[in-house]
């Protein structure tokens, strides 16, 4: 079992997003725009019937589209691989894997959200790799749900841990004006990021490079 460390992965986050913040920043922001344009289109065709439907449909098609490009992009980041902004699209093939995934992931938090909270809680963080292990392994659904809880046996509280800490981070990026999002966000998920690996065993922790 490999552990990780808060500290580190926070701080590898802030290292890579410093030295990337402008590509970092164009790619949330094309992420949010893609989101939000079918969206809105659905909105402003409330009265017309079906095309409300249609919209949302490719809202949900458009947000796992660039969820799975978003993951890659963070891989490759992480790996010291080449990124480029067109990657949020390339990744048609995992779609189906992902959405599936994506459901089986939303029906296990919620059915032990109904438990009492505490058991959706865990098991939030038991799956919460699923999206890393279809995007950088090519697993199935349910093989990748499976992998998860194996990777992150004996560390939930430490992930609970980070966690807490990503939020209070993402609440300060908030107070700077929300600007700060743009930062912060990028901060977290490069470290969730770093996390998968060391606990998928590619790497030790250590100290992140310093630039």
């Amino acid at each position: 079992m490999n552990r990780f460390s808060i500290q580190e992965s926070v701080a590898f986050g802030w290292q890579i997003t410093k030295r990337n913040l402008a590509l970092l920043v164009g790619i949330i922001l094309l992420v949010m725009m893609a989101q939000a344009i079918p969206a809105w289109f659905s909105r402003q065709t409330v009265n017309i019937p079906v095309l409300p439907v249609l919209f949302d449909l490719a809202a949900v098609a458009v947000q796992i589209l660039v969820g799975i490009g978003l993951l890659k992009i963070l891989l490759n980041f992480h790996d010291a691989k080449p990124v480029e902004i067109a990657d949020l699209f390339k990744h048609l093939p995992l779609f189906w894997r992902y959405l599936f995934g994506s459901i089986l992931y939303a029906l296990i938090v919620f059915g032990g959200t109904l438990l009492f909270v505490v058991p959706g809680v865990i098991w939030a963080l038991k799956y919460e790799f699923y999206g890393y292990l279809i995007v950088d392994k090519g697993l199935g659904p349910v093989e990748a749900l499976k992998e998860s809880g194996r990777l992150t046996q004996g560390v939930k509280w430490q992930l609970f841990g980070l966690g807490l800490v990503l939020m209070a981070i993402q609440l300060i990026g908030f107070i700077c004006f929300v600007v700060g999002l743009l930062v912060t966000i990028p901060i977290g998920m490069l470290a969730v990021t770093r996390v998968y690996r060391v606990l998928a065993g590619h790497i030790q922790t250590e100290p992140p490079a310093q630039s």
